[in-house]
């Protein structure tokens, strides 16, 4: 990919990080609109790219974000453009990171979380080696407000 491409598909990268970011605070300041909003940036971020987006991220070479194999017929969502940019750029996830958590119960943050930051580890000699733990501290079972944290290690 030329230099040209390579600050292109980062720049669009980082402009799809800056909308995701804005529809968590969205999320976040309107209890109303919560859980419609956060089902609304799930379906957005598992939606396939479209050609045009495509050739941007891509800029001409199918196999920079993400092996063939992985994608089921060459299909490409945002999710996984957006996973490969926060594993080669960890620091440009962190503010959705710290949304999530300010989100984590509720419906969605989850799996908003799992499909943006589902790379953030290392399959290495039949291991799993998460670079990204997970840890659910409650006060019990029929709490009325759990506290769920996310933790990073590098």
């Amino acid at each position: 990919m030329s230099q040209a491409s390579t600050v292109r598909s980062a720049a669009y990268s980082a402009a799809l990080t800056q909308e995701i970011e804005k529809k968590l605070q969205r999320a976040l300041a309107s209890q109303s609109q919560r859980r419609n909003l956060l089902e609304q940036l799930f379906a957005d971020i598992a939606l396939e790219v479209d050609d045009r987006a495509r050739d941007i991220i891509l800029g001409g070479e199918e196999d920079v974000i993400s092996p063939a194999e992985e994608r089921s017929e060459n299909k490409l969502c945002f999710y996984d453009v957006l996973a490969d940019h926060y594993v080669r750029v960890p620091e440009n996830g962190k503010s959705i990171l710290d949304l999530i958590v300010q989100l984590w119960s509720q419906s969605f943050a989850s799996h908003i979380f799992a499909l943006l930051f589902h790379k953030w580890g290392q399959y290495d000699g039949g291991k799993w080696q998460p670079s990204l733990k997970v840890n659910h501290k409650g006060k019990g079972l029929g709490s009325q407000s759990p506290n769920h944290n996310l933790a990073l290690f590098g």
